[in-house]
């Protein structure tokens, strides 16, 4: 699956699982969403965790 962003960077995977999981682009350093059981993906913003809560 290719970045949404940049269209280069790419995430791989074995076979369709029920997981999704947010990935940062080694090329462009951008965030996205890969649902891998629909097999999509989503662009993305980064949060920041708050410390302490």
């Amino acid at each position: 699956m290719q970045c949404p962003w940049c269209e280069k960077g790419e995430t791989l995977a074995d076979k369709p699982a029920d997981i999704k999981i947010s990935c940062q682009c080694p090329r462009c350093g951008r965030i996205y969403h890969v649902d891998f059981s629909t097999l999509k993906v989503e662009k993305a913003a980064a949060i920041r965790r708050k410390r302490g809560a």
